[in-house]
């Protein structure tokens, strides 16, 4: 397999709709994007919590598919976060 993890942020108060949310779409994923092998894991790298916080999506792509991945599952986060109104920081 190649790793593909995406790392992103959000505000914390968004923290506890956007595991459920980050999860479940993981499973989703598997029939969305054949070349994921696995749901993805959701981790926090630092542990560190203030205004933002940094998670880290542990993806697994089909062997020499991870960047040819990527962008696919960053589309798809990107949209279904928006749809519930959960927005990404910087």
């Amino acid at each position: 397999f190649s790793p593909t993890p995406i790392k992103i942020s959000l505000a914390s108060a968004s923290l506890p709709r956007a595991l459920p949310l980050l999860e479940e779409l993981g499973q989703e994923a598997l029939y969305l994007l054949p070349d994921l092998i696995e749901p993805w894991r959701v981790i926090s790298e630092t542990g560190a919590l203030g205004q933002t916080t940094e998670l880290t999506l542990l993806a697994k792509a089909a062997f020499g598919k991870g960047a040819e991945l990527r962008p696919k599952l960053l589309a798809l986060i990107q949209e279904r976060l928006v749809e519930v109104g959960i927005e990404l920081v910087s």
